[in-house]
């Protein structure tokens, strides 16, 4: 329930937002943030309002965000808010200019550019907190500044200052069992200890248990590989898990061309996810099999049409409409990916 909640949950939408810094009004985007902090505290329906705020809105390093944070900034030079959202921003171009390959496949003048976007984020994190403590999406991106430079110290002291502020914040949690894991120097001992720190506040969060099978599925190579055997989530499963854990395991028995579990758990994502197009598509050729055939063209023909479904899902869904022998909407979508394919040109 809690999790439904987090992801149903309605907030300001992005092109609000940028509408209201764009007409002077940015002063009306820091009250609204302010109150969706107030209630972050204070309301269990709302427990992780604000974080879901910026990770929708504000953690990327397009040129678009980028002007409008700029913008907001010099309206309001001392929001905490705008300035939670300019570190934000900077900490994904520091990830941007490191690369996602090795580290030791990755040239040395890749990690000079991201410590140097990082400072400019350790700069406007640690004033927004200053200012406001309530900040709280400031604390995660400093936790995951701390991961990307090796620097333990600091991302545990983000994470107590923030805990200090609202002991039973998922999202801090989260990073920490992020920067827990073996591959970035920590330990599953240590996976453990945070899990169980976690669950002494599971009753005023109950987003927190999404944690309890972190560590077995990091055992069991489930959070970093596509080859995972699908048998090994059968127990893990026991536990709740968030959905990126439901997504490896639908990709898994997907793989493993085991439909009965892997339309299950794509309609487990799709339950938390209502807008992952990609499962949804996935999940058209199982519907087929099964004899849900109405099913399976209804969602085809939403997903088809919609200009947000890019090639991959279109290819997917050609293939369907060819199993289903619709073979206009074949010709109808092959149409629509030339379209994109030139754009892309």
């Amino acid at each position: 329930r809690a999790y439904c909640v987090y992801h149903m949950q309605t907030f300001v939408s992005y092109e609000d937002a940028k509408a209201w810094v764009e007409s002077g009004k940015a002063a009306k985007l820091d009250a609204y943030l302010s109150d969706a902090a107030k209630k972050q505290l204070t309301r269990k329906e709302s427990a992780g309002l604000l974080d879901h705020i910026y990770f929708g809105h504000f953690s990327d390093a397009s040129p678009e965000t980028r002007a409008m944070i700029d913008s907001w900034m010099r309206q309001r030079p001392k929001s905490a808010f705008a300035l939670a959202a300019s570190g934000r921003s900077y900490l994904a171009a520091a990830w941007q200019a490191r690369g996602t390959d090795y580290a030791s496949k990755t040239p040395r003048e890749n990690f000079e550019r991201m410590n140097a976007w990082l400072m400019f984020a350790r700069r406007d994190l640690e004033q927004a907190i200053a200012i406001d403590p309530r900040v709280f999406p400031a604390y995660t991106a400093m936790i995951n500044i701390g991961m990307a430079q090796g620097d333990d110290e600091y991302a545990g002291q983000a994470a107590r200052k923030g805990l200090a502020v609202q002991p039973a914040n998922y999202s801090i949690y989260g990073q920490l069992m992020a920067l827990a894991q073996p591959r970035w120097g920590g330990s599953l001992d240590e996976m453990s200890r945070i899990t169980a720190e976690a669950q002494t506040h599971a009753k005023d969060n109950g987003l927190l248990m999404l944690l309890l099978p972190l560590r077995a599925a990091y055992e069991a190579k489930l959070t970093d590989c596509n080859c995972a055997d699908p048998n090994a989530y059968r127990t893990i499963l026991d536990q709740m898990p968030a959905g990126e854990l439901l997504s490896g395991a639908a990709y898994a028995v997907d793989a493993a061309d085991r439909k009965d579990l892997a339309v299950v758990y794509q309609s487990e994502v799709i339950r938390f996810y209502p807008w992952a197009d990609l499962e949804k598509a996935k999940r058209v050729r199982h519907l087929i099999a099964f004899g849900e055939r109405a099913w399976a063209r209804m969602d085809a023909d939403k997903l088809s049409t919609q200009p947000s479904s890019g090639r991959d899902i279109l290819k997917i869904l050609n293939n369907d409409y060819m199993t289903l022998g619709d073979f206009a909407a074949v010709k109808r979508t092959f149409l629509r990916m030339d379209e994109l394919r030139a754009k892309e040109q």
